[in-house]
């Protein structure tokens, strides 16, 4: 029904849905809200200085699936950075604003899922 190209496509739209995962983090809303847009930009800037050189790194192993592999990477990376940021310098814990278990429990679904569908036991093509 659909040609090679749609299943490389939709390993693509794969990866990029775990991105999913950093996005219900929201740290950069306290750093806003508390006026140190500052780190926000700089962390963007930094992110995407990291993405370029590890997207071209990862597409000879990958192919184009690697631009959305590093992608995630360093966007989890910089979720990441932006928590400890307001938890060292702003003394907010994680807690206050991420509910963990909740949070948890459905970075342990997308997980399982793009593992099952990516080694084909899930088969959706």
């Amino acid at each position: 029904m659909f040609a090679l190209e749609y299943a490389r496509s939709a390993d693509i739209f794969m990866v990029y849905l775990l991105l999913v995962i950093p996005r219900l983090v929201f740290p950069q809303t306290i750093i806003i809200g508390r006026k140190r847009t500052n780190i926000a930009l700089i962390t963007a800037v930094f992110a995407q200085l990291i993405n370029i050189p590890l997207s071209l790194a990862l597409i000879p192993i990958y192919g184009i699936v690697g631009v959305a592999l590093a992608t995630f990477f360093v966007y989890t990376i910089e979720k990441v950075f932006l928590v400890l940021y307001v938890k060292i310098k702003m003394k907010i814990n994680p807690t206050d604003y991420i509910p963990l278990k909740l949070f948890a429990v459905y970075s342990v679904i997308i997980s399982i899922l793009f593992i099952l569908i990516d080694h084909r036991i899930i088969n959706i093509h």
